[in-house]
C-alpha cells in the first residue's frame, strides 16, 4: 500500500488540537442529546422536535421541565 506524501504515520497535531463540539442543549421533548443548530432553531433528529435557540423557559419551568 502506498503512503501519502510526507506521511510519517503520526496523527496530524493540527487536527488534534482544534476546537471541540459546542455544548448543545438536550431536546426538551424527548431529552436526547443528539441535537444540532439549524438557522435560529435547534433540531432533534431523533423525534423531529424544533425549538428556538433563544427560547426562555416559562415561569415555573427550568431546563428539565416543571419545577
Amino acid at each position: 500500500m502506498e503512503a501519502w506524501p510526507n506521511d510519517s504515520g503520526l496523527y496530524n497535531p493540527v487536527l488534534l488540537c482544534g476546537s471541540t463540539m459546542p455544548n448543545l442543549p438536550a431536546c426538551p421533548q424527548c431529552t436526547l442529546e443528539n441535537t444540532y443548530p439549524d438557522g435560529g432553531n435547534y433540531v432533534c433528529p431523533d423525534c423531529g422536535f424544533e425549538w428556538l435557540q433563544t427560547a426562555v423557559p416559562e415561569a415555573g419551568e427550568d431546563a428539565s421541565g416543571p419545577v
